[in-house]
């Protein structure tokens, strides 16, 4: 392996040699651009599949159709060996998941159009929740919003929906949290123990503002405890709202429209994640973005939404 080590770099220098792996790494340098991949991140998911082709080109493979799962997992076994380029010893674990993870939006890619018939399966420990998520389109999610009885019912829906939060993290929120003036929420130790900004849209803030000016108020007014009561969301007894509660309102609002396609989906406000997760995408946010927006740790995770975004764009 070490040797080959050298000559990938004499090979990255002389450029790809297969005239099928040139076309197929121009295209997908052009998509992950027009995909908000610009940034440096982005750049370096390209590098990684750059050296995934030098290194099937070394091996004499020619063409993603050849690429079997056994090479993917032989690739693996190497970069776990490969030496480290800026430091003494081999690569970090997360070098080698972002490797694999730039692997698979090259095969999403190819998959998407048309070059290959199926994907090759990946190692486990990348492979979260593959399957495809449910989501609501954004006409189930205006509906949804129609049927909304109050300012109340507005806000959790703007915040599962327009802001992504989990539940817990809705349930959570301090009045401090909601900043409607600068066009943000702040998450304070979300799951993993991780804080993050999340933007308002225009129509976010309108939402939360009716909620704050007008129906707020008058449920704090419902508590007759001394001091001040903290929580941005309240029941009617004017104290901290449940998370089941939050958890009631969402489903109840699903069957409230009538609508049997979005009653069969079982509306949680976790689905309102994915879907909104899903729309950023398919509305060309970059997947770097939607990362930080939702708060993932792993870029593997934000990966189940991509193929979804591929099929809007009809790849």
């Amino acid at each position: 392996m070490n040797q080959y080590h050298l000559n990938v770099l004499i090979m990255k220098t002389k450029n790809i040699e297969y005239s099928e792996w040139k076309r197929l790494l121009a295209d997908f340098t052009v998509n992950m651009r027009s995909q908000n991949y610009a940034s440096a991140k982005g750049e370096c998911y390209i590098n990684n599949v750059l050296d995934f082709i030098c290194w099937l080109e070394y091996r004499s493979i020619r063409g993603i159709k050849n690429v079997k799962a056994h090479h993917v997992y032989e690739y693996m076994v190497y970069l776990k060996e490969r030496p480290n380029r800026r430091r003494l010893g081999t690569l970090s674990e997360k070098t080698v998941k972002d490797n694999l993870f730039s692997i698979r939006l090259l095969f999403d890619y190819a998959y998407a159009c048309g070059m290959i018939e199926y994907t090759v399966p990946f190692p486990k420990f990348i492979r979260h929740h593959a399957e495809s998520k449910k989501t609501l389109s954004t006409d189930e999610i205006m509906e949804l919003f129609e049927v909304c009885q109050n300012a109340m019912e507005t806000a959790i829906l703007t915040l599962a929906y327009g802001c992504g939060l989990r539940r817990k993290e809705i349930y959570r929120l301090n009045t401090a949290d909601v900043a409607t003036h600068l066009h943000a929420v702040y998450i304070v130790e979300g799951k993993g123990r991780k804080s993050r900004s999340v933007p308002l849209s225009s129509r976010a803030v309108g939402y939360l503002r009716e909620y704050e000016r007008y129906f707020r108020p008058a449920w704090l007014m419902k508590n007759r405890s001394a001091g001040i009561e903290a929580a941005y969301l309240l029941n009617d007894k004017g104290k901290r709202m449940s998370a089941p509660a939050i958890y009631e309102c969402v489903t109840g609002l699903a069957q409230r429209t009538g609508n049997p396609e979005i009653i069969a989906k079982n509306v949680t406000p976790h689905l309102l994640r994915h879907s909104i997760a899903t729309h950023l995408l398919q509305n060309g946010a970059g997947l770097e973005w939607t990362q930080a927006f939702l708060g993932h740790s792993n870029p593997d995770s934000t990966h189940i939404y991509v193929k979804n975004r591929l099929a809007k764009l009809n790849l």
